[in-house]
C-alpha cells in the first residue's frame, strides 16, 4: 500500500477543504507526537482541549477523535472528562492510554488499579483474528 503524502502544518488555514481527525488532549507527553504520526499517514490532525463541546466539535466535522494519553487516572478525583456527548456524534472514536480508561468508565466500563505499575512491553492474546487482529499469532509481544 502506497502512503499519502504528509500533511504539513501550514495546512490547517483550510482545514475545512480537508478529513481531519481531532486529538483530544489529556496533557500527554506524546500528543504532538500522536498528531505527527497521523498527519504522516496523510490525513491532517489537529490536537483540541479534552473539555471542547461536543457540538462544537460537531460543528468542524472531524472524521475520527482521538482521546490522548495524559498523566492523571480515571479512578482519581478531579480528573478531567471529556463531553460525553463526544461518544454519540457517531465518529469513529479511539482512546490511547488515559483515553482508552476513559471511555471504558465514560461508557459504562470499569477502571480498576493494577497490582503493579505498567510500562514497556506487555503481551496480548487474541480470541479472535479478524480485521484488525487479521495475521497476528494467538500470542503476541507488543
Amino acid at each position: 500500500m502506497r502512503r499519502k503524502k504528509s500533511v504539513d502544518v501550514n495546512d490547517s488555514i483550510n482545514f475545512k477543504d480537508k478529513d481531519w481527525v481531532a486529538i483530544l488532549d489529556f496533557y500527554s507527553q506524546y500528543t504532538h507526537l500522536i498528531a505527527r504520526r497521523v498527519r504522516e499517514c496523510g490525513i491532517y490532525s489537529e490536537i483540541v482541549a479534552y473539555d471542547i463541546a461536543a457540538r462544537n466539535l460537531l460543528a468542524r466535522a472531524p472524521k475520527a477523535i482521538i482521546l490522548s494519553g495524559g498523566p492523571a487516572g480515571v479512578i482519581k478525583r478531579r480528573s478531567p472528562f471529556c463531553d460525553r456527548e463526544i461518544f454519540n456524534l457517531g465518529n469513529p472514536v479511539r482512546g490511547i492510554c488515559y483515553g482508552a480508561q476513559l471511555m471504558a468508565k465514560m461508557l459504562g466500563g470499569r477502571v480498576l488499579k493494577a497490582k503493579a505499575r505498567e510500562y514497556g512491553k506487555a503481551s496480548l492474546q487474541t480470541k479472535y483474528r479478524e480485521n484488525l487482529f487479521k495475521g497476528l499469532s494467538t500470542e503476541e509481544t507488543i
